[in-house]
């Protein structure tokens, strides 16, 4: 079945439960997973507080998410894991206290207009390859554990032949790198991007403060 569906969250639960007259996060997105076919969830409701037995938000078909407020579970689990080849779009979002914010592990994400801040590791992790990373007007602060240098990094890219564009966004107070690049062949644009008082190991590129491993990227623009 294709779908391209418009969802209302109207509750902030989060619970599955078809029977009590309201659509939680969790309900909406596995109703779009079930469907193949890109659809859209609008979240009409207060801070979501994921329930740590049910674990993350799992997103396996194309998807946008708009308004969403969410705190995670603790250091357990990731808000967003986003796998099968599947791209997520999501805006005007706030996500806290979880592992990762968003975890990609075999697709795509768009992050725009959104705030990513006191995650217990790092606030996107995308560990995949020949994907595009979009990541626009976004401010990312004060994620990891103080006393654990590697764990939180703003943005941190463990694949190949990815297509990554950072523009507009702030990156401070992270415990680990602004942004760390791993993995050969990426295109990576930064376009007015002000990476400041992230801890870490950290090389100079630019006016912009990024590591990269030894294997190099394919370009690397800034402006």
């Amino acid at each position: 079945m294709t779908s391209n569906e418009n969802l209302v969250v109207n509750s902030s639960a989060d619970v599955i439960n078809a029977n009590d007259g309201v659509l939680t996060l969790r309900e909406a997105i596995n109703t779009a997973n079930a469907k193949l076919g890109s659809d859209r969830i609008i979240v009409n409701a207060d801070t979501i507080n994921l329930n740590p037995d049910l674990g993350s938000l799992n997103i396996t078909e194309d998807l946008q998410i708009t308004g969403a407020a969410i705190r995670g579970g603790g250091p357990s689990f990731d808000v967003f894991t986003v796998n099968n080849g599947a791209s997520l779009v999501l805006e005007n979002a706030n996500i806290s206290g979880a592992q990762d914010a968003i975890q990609v592990e075999n697709g795509n994400l768009t992050l725009l207009n959104s705030t990513l801040e006191n995650n217990q590791d790092d606030a996107i992790d995308f560990n995949s390859s020949n994907g595009k990373l979009t990541v626009n007007n976004v401010l990312i602060r004060n994620n990891g554990v103080a006393e654990v240098a590697s764990l939180g990094v703003g943005i941190e890219v463990d694949g190949s032949n990815n297509d990554i564009s950072i523009t507009n966004v702030t990156i401070t107070g992270n415990e680990a790198t602004g942004i760390s690049i791993d993995g050969a062949n990426n295109n990576i644009t930064l376009s007015s991007a002000a990476l400041e008082n992230n801890a870490g190991l950290t090389q100079k590129y630019s006016e912009s403060l990024i590591y990269l491993t030894a294997k190099k990227p394919r370009t690397l623009l800034f402006s």
